[in-house]
C-alpha cells in the first residue's frame, strides 16, 4: 500500500467520524467528541482518537468475519481520555 493511499484511507476514516458526529449516529461518536474536546483535546485530535478506534474496529471485524458491536465500540470509545 502506498502512502497515498494510507492517506486516502485515513481521510476516509475521518470522514466517518465527522459523518458520525453530524448525523448523531452512533450517539457514543459524538458523545466522546464532546467529551474529548471538553477534556481539553482540540477538535482534530479528538476526531483522531475517534478515528483509531473505529480503525480497529474495521480491522477485527474483517480479521474475525464478524460485524461491528455497537455496544463494544461504545464501550472503547467511553475509555478514551
Amino acid at each position: 500500500m502506498a502512502i497515498e493511499d494510507d492517506f486516502n484511507l485515513y481521510k476516509l476514516i475521518i470522514k466517518s467520524v465527522e459523518i458520525q458526529i453530524s448525523e448523531n449516529d452512533p450517539p457514543a461518536t459524538k458523545k466522546t467528541f464532546d467529551r474529548l474536546v471538553a477534556n481539553g483535546h482540540d477538535e482534530a485530535t479528538a476526531k483522531e482518537m475517534i478515528a483509531s478506534v473505529i480503525a480497529e474496529e474495521i480491522y477485527l471485524m474483517l480479521k474475525d468475519n464478524r460485524k461491528i458491536n455497537e455496544e463494544i465500540f461504545a464501550g472503547r470509545l467511553a475509555e478514551l481520555q
